[in-house]
């Protein structure tokens, strides 16, 4: 999408504004960074309160130097009435955001393996569904193996890992459970990493998060996605795919089998929600 219609101005801060996904609110925003005229302070204010919230999002090219670089860019297509008038969300913008609250350490209750957890690759979504499901809790224990770093549900948590907001039609209860006792078994080609060696030896290993002409920026932790590894491309010997995921093992050990349970009801309730 290449705009420079001052018209298309207005309808594409109305998308992402309204873009479900952190992805594609993402693509609007870069689609609208250099864009220097037509604007109205009324529209550069919403597009520059969106980059605030934008920093935000947990996991994916909106941690990073995605949002920032888009917020560089911006930031120089201001005129000089525009950038005093926006003084407010700019000094927003130059404050680092705080981190997002630490996760309750749990302690390990059993190193599970899948047919602890499930009795039959055919079981299907239904048997774990109950009417007293606790909508908040099973969110919680969502949380607390720390899902949320890694992916997402309706729109919220990270994009390292993929999308569980149609899980019911994606995949098994079985499936599910073997990617999270053992996520190296086998990782979707959208979320598959590499190793970067370099000249003198050193490997990399993450997913590449951006690729220039300069260098190559790795995410190598699922559980701090915005901890990014800068490789420059000078010392680069070769860039090789790795069969490794940076999803960790071991996410559900902090779980009960019941509360396992109990998560995977709250996904298949999501999922017939978003249907």
């Amino acid at each position: 999408m290449f705009l420079r219609s001052s018209d298309a101005i207005a309808p594409t801060v109305k998308l992402l504004e309204v873009a479900d996904l952190p992805e594609d609110q993402i693509h609007f925003a870069m689609t609208l960074r250099n864009i220097e005229d037509g604007w109205s302070v009324a529209l550069r204010r919403r597009y520059f309160e969106w980059l605030v919230k934008g920093r935000l999002y947990a996991g994916g090219p909106s941690n990073g130097e995605f949002v920032e670089q888009i917020r560089k860019d911006a930031e120089a297509s201001l005129s000089a009435g525009h950038r005093a008038a926006l003084a407010d969300v700019l000094q927003q913008l130059a404050t680092r955001p705080a981190p997002s609250p630490a996760i309750e350490a749990r302690p390990v209750i059993q190193k599970w393996t899948v047919a602890d957890l499930i009795e039959d690759r055919d079981t299907p979504w239904s048997a774990f569904l109950t009417d007293a499901d606790d909508v908040s809790r099973g969110e919680s224990l969502f949380a607390a193996a720390a899902s949320t770093r890694c992916q997402r549900v309706k729109g919220r948590g990270g994009i390292v890992g993929p999308d569980l907001s149609s899980i019911s039609r994606r995949f098994s209860p079985y499936d599910l459970l073997e990617s999270a006792v053992d996520p190296a078994k086998s990782v979707p080609a959208d979320y598959q990493s590499v190793s970067v060696v370099t000249q003198d030896g050193n490997v990399v290993t993450g997913q590449i998060v951006n690729l220039s002409s300069r260098s190559s920026s790795l995410r190598t932790d699922a559980l701090a996605p915005a901890n990014l590894t800068k490789v420059p491309q000078a010392e680069v010997e070769e860039i090789v795919p790795s069969k490794a995921s940076l999803m960790p093992a071991g996410l559900l050990d902090s779980l009960h089998r019941e509360e396992i349970h109990e998560m995977l009801s709250w996904l298949v309730r999501q999922s017939a929600a978003a249907q």
